[in-house]
């Protein structure tokens, strides 16, 4: 499936690396993804850092040429800056490698990443788990979609109960048991597949404790 190219699969030998920037599953809010996204957001800060420059460049009676060109410049860089760090997406990956016997899962988020080691034995299972979202603000609903449809525009899919089908790591330490959401999908099949092919994985030369 991986129809929006949202995850990533690779199988080598006796190594399976998963990446994903679909790892928590969102509620979503009154402003939907379709109307405020991380495009979005770097465009309003760069247009802010933009007209910053602009304004100082009157004050300082620049040139006239330079009142159009600079900002631009500067709106161009500020866009790419702010989407390629600020507003990063976030990437989840984890590595099973049944040599060392050690599953890495590496959490890469803006002007951060953090690894932790885990053994394989510490596994206990991998899991689907399902959970779903009812919208918590419907007269806000109601009066963006009246705003909407003034405006000759539907959102689709907006005010409407979300399902999640999340795949989890169940590990075992010494407190008991942790749950881990490493893919969350409104496709069960999605989350079928990418479960199937890392318990096959896992299962081919590796006698453990994964179900």
């Amino acid at each position: 499936m991986n129809k929006e190219g949202r995850y990533q699969i690779d199988i080598s030998n006796e190594l399976l690396r998963f990446r994903t920037s679909s790892f928590s599953p969102e509620r979503g809010s009154i402003l939907h993804s379709g109307i405020y996204n991380k495009e979005l957001a770097s465009v309003l800060a760069a247009s802010a850092i933009g007209g910053g420059s602009f304004i100082i460049l009157i004050i300082g009676k620049g040139n006239k040429l330079l009142l159009y060109i600079v900002p631009l410049i500067v709106f161009i860089i500020a866009f790419l800056f702010f989407r390629a760090i600020v507003f990063k997406d976030p990437y989840l990956e984890i590595i099973f490698d049944k040599v060392s016997g050690k599953v890495s899962i590496i959490l890469d988020r803006p002007l951060r990443t953090m690894q932790r080691d885990l053994s394989i034995e510490s596994i206990g299972d991998i899991l689907i788990t399902h959970r779903g979202f009812e919208p918590e603000n419907p007269d806000g609903i109601a009066v963006v979609e009246k705003i909407a449809l003034q405006h000759g525009t539907v959102i689709p899919g907006f005010g409407e109960r979300r399902d999640f089908y999340n795949i989890e790591l169940s590990i075992k330490n010494k407190d008991g048991e942790e749950r881990l959401t490493i893919f969350s999908t409104i496709e069960r099949d999605e989350a079928v597949e990418i479960l199937g092919k890392i318990k096959d994985f896992l299962r081919g030369n590796y006698v453990g404790n994964i179900r």
